[in-house]
């Protein structure tokens, strides 16, 4: 219910004005001088002040001025049956909402006082709305490095400004326990932030019926609370729960002390917190969700670095013992079966050995303990030596590797074997997904005024679908993910090549899709590698 005070000297239009608003539905309070309007107005919220532009003792420029200054949240309007186009301007330019001529209509006073309170209350939401979308930005760059403590105070130090409050609280639920939380305060002793129950208290109700809260003058308004000892300091109290997709993650309170603020919260405060809650819940969603996803990286981090020191041992025996095996194979040269069975041990462990190193050197990367050894050296050769090592993967698919380069050397400022190893993982991404019978053209050039080398790999394969393109280079992300796929694999053979964008060795990333007919496409990579600065 909207409050509305109004002022004027004559009795006969203070009657009337009240008895219409109040049937209207408005809270009204009348006031036939200015004698108590300090008191009343510092003590009391008003929605809205209808006074006459002059009183005997004050005018209503003064009032309209002292609004302002200690209320600007509430709207006024002048009421005067001696109008001159100077007070007129005067008072709207001074802030108030409209300027009513004596004798009135009531009709328009209605209409009047109607938009009035559908502006204040949309310059509210407006001013939520302002608040909250600063706060996302702010939010956005504490998300970054900041710790979830650190991000509720940001909001709570927002909502007190917002609201003009002056103590707070946020609580937050405790998983796998009925009990909520302090985590972040203002203004407020140690004793006033104690674990609440469930269910107990004002902060364990709000939980437990999800529902917001006004309280004013004690429990006059909240009957449910009549019970619990009233605090005298207190003269009102916000308290609202922050839902996320209906799962209850915490509680926001705010309260106004009558040694300071010393006036009520209003309905419209409480829809304004509201609002904020929503904005609120979903940063702190995302950070919840970010500090998980944190969490989850380093526990694989760290399964990939124990599962591959584990595994490289017996694998490094295997294949030493495959080494050594060898020269006696001129013995069993007759027996095709033990010939194709030792072929098979040789490339299995030799592919075992490969996705190995690729959980090790992933498992630096992500521990930054990835060492790099930039040097001097011919990308075309090193590409050459790359097609070599993978002829024999191509040729039992029966893919054709091509190269196309430009003459001359191609000499860049990188580390030798990490770049290989990006090379590798591109042109064995390619080779896996290329049916037999298929090219994996690889291509390379001077560019942008010879400071740039362009790598590029494409193929005629599968291609790759437009929905999961901006996603290959994720951590264990396959195209296709199900337990019945054709392709085997970790997931990491490309999201290892961003490893060596965070040294100064490149950029990768997939260029623009190159349509070939139904089914059919090229998905180049691009490797861009920088020449260093000269020395100074």
């Amino acid at each position: 219910m909207e409050s509305v005070l109004i002022i004027d000297d004559e009795e006969g239009i203070l009657k009337l004005l009240s008895k219409v608003l109040e049937a209207e539905g408005y809270k009204v309070t009348t006031l036939n001088s200015c004698a108590n309007l300090d008191s009343l107005i510092s003590t009391t919220f008003f929605d809205l002040v209808l006074t006459d532009l002059k009183m005997p003792d004050c005018n209503g420029m003064e009032i309209l001025n002292k609004i302002r200054l200690i209320k600007p949240q509430t709207e006024v309007i002048i009421m005067t049956g001696q109008a001159t186009i100077e007070s007129a301007i005067a008072s709207i330019k001074s802030g108030a909402f409209a300027y009513l001529l004596k004798p009135f209509n009531i009709e328009d006073v209605l209409v009047n006082v109607r938009k009035c309170l559908e502006h204040a209350k949309l310059s509210r939401k407006e001013n939520i709305y302002r608040v909250t979308t600063h706060l996302y930005q702010l939010a956005q760059q504490a998300t970054k490095n900041n710790t979830q403590k650190e991000l509720l105070n940001l909001i709570l130090e927002r909502a007190i400004k917002t609201l003009k409050a002056d103590t707070g609280s946020i609580f937050m639920l405790v998983l796998d326990s009925n009990q909520l939380a302090s985590v972040a305060s203002f203004g407020l002793n140690e004793e006033e932030l104690t674990r609440v129950g469930y269910g107990e208290k004002i902060v364990g109700w709000v939980a437990k019926n999800r529902e917001a809260v006004l309280i004013q003058s004690g429990f006059e308004n909240a009957p449910q609370f009549a019970e619990l000892p009233s605090r005298s300091e207190i003269v009102s109290s916000l308290i609202c729960p922050l839902i996320n997709e209906d799962a209850l993650i915490g509680v926001i309170c705010l309260n106004r002390l009558v040694s300071q603020t010393n006036y009520q919260f209003t309905q419209n405060d409480l829809d304004s917190l509201k609002v904020f809650g929503v904005h609120s819940t979903l940063l702190i969603s995302a950070m919840q969700y970010r500090e998980a996803q944190r969490q989850l990286d380093e526990l694989r981090s760290e399964f990939m670095s124990n599962v591959s020191h584990e595994l490289r041992t017996p694998l490094m025996s295997i294949g030493g013992a495959i080494e050594l095996l060898y020269p006696y194979m001129s013995i069993l040269k007759d027996n095709d079966k033990v010939t194709m069975f030792f072929d098979l041990i040789k490339r299995n462990s030799t592919r075992m050995q490969l996705l190995v190193n690729d959980l090790l050197d992933f498992s630096r990367m992500e521990t930054n303990k990835l060492n790099l050894m930039p040097s001097w050296f011919n990308l075309k050769v090193l590409i050459d030596e790359t097609l070599q090592d993978l002829h024999l993967r191509a040729k039992e698919k029966n893919i054709e590797l091509i190269f196309k380069h430009s003459d001359g050397k191609i000499e860049i400022f990188g580390d030798n074997e990490r770049i290989k190893q990006v090379i590798v993982n591109l042109i064995g991404n390619a080779l896996k997904f290329t049916h037999s019978g298929g090219e994996v053209i690889i291509s390379a050039k001077i560019e942008e005024g010879g400071k740039t080398v362009l790598l590029v790999v494409s193929d005629n394969g599968e291609g790759i679908p437009a929905d999961k393109i901006g996603r290959i280079f994720e951590k264990f992300f396959q195209v296709d993910g199900s337990v019945s796929r054709t392709h085997a694999g970790f997931g990491l053979g490309l999201a290892a090549c961003p490893g060596v964008e965070k040294s100064p060795l490149g950029l990768v990333g997939p260029a623009d899709y190159l349509g070939r007919g139904p089914g059919h496409g090229q998905y180049p990579f691009r490797i861009l590698v920088p020449e260093p600065e000269p020395a100074a």
